[in-house]
């Protein structure tokens, strides 16, 4: 089961400064989970993001105008979603012949 301090544990494990994960950010957390359409919600956007290397970002990208620039920002400690993840997102928005501009930053995933 879901409850709040396994909340704060995971936002403890993604943050690069535990120190930020108080109360009104996991509850920030918590009150969108709580909606009864929120696991079909996360998982449409799993499956559209970069979050699998099969899709590599693709669907998501798919759905940007070409004329739309994308400014990439990736953190090279995230420990959810590695940084060759973001390298598929690139190489899908080059494809589309979208503008990417990739920054790796010395940060975690959030």
């Amino acid at each position: 089961q879901f409850t709040r301090a396994h909340c704060a544990e995971i936002l403890g494990s993604v943050y690069r400064n535990p120190g930020q994960v108080d109360a009104a950010l996991v509850r920030s957390v918590e009150r969108p989970a709580e909606d009864p359409a929120a696991v079909a919600a996360f998982h449409a956007l799993c499956k559209a993001s970069a979050l699998f290397p099969a899709g590599g970002g693709r669907s998501m990208v798919a759905a940007l105008p070409p004329a739309l620039p994308v400014l990439l920002l990736w953190g090279n400690r995230d420990p959810v979603i590695g940084t060759q993840n973001a390298e598929h997102v690139r190489a899908a928005c080059l494809a589309n012949g979208i503008q990417c501009d990739y920054v790796e930053l010395d940060a975690g995933h959030c």
